[in-house]
């Protein structure tokens, strides 16, 4: 269930969609794959189409390819200070 959410958050954050802490989309889905609605070889199919998406979204983000550090440190020096 978590790999599959992880996915999921992954794949929002590549498109810019940030961090969606409330997946009322998925809820089912999740809570169904921890209850063990779906066998091994159903969960392995949906973690391979999150996976597909997930890497699709990586060539395709707009997010840069390092982080810009100095913001980095400026927002933690502004945090701790």
């Amino acid at each position: 269930m978590h790999l599959i959410r992880l996915l999921i958050t992954g794949t929002d954050i590549l498109n810019g969609e940030g961090i969606i802490t409330k997946r009322p989309n998925e809820h089912d889905l999740l809570m169904g794959v921890r209850n063990g609605v779906y066998s091994f070889d159903e969960v392995f199919e949906l973690t391979n189409e999150f996976q597909e998406k997930f890497e699709e979204a990586a060539k395709n983000t707009k997010l840069p390819d390092k982080p810009d550090m100095a913001k980095i440190e400026g927002l933690l020096f502004s945090l701790y200070s």
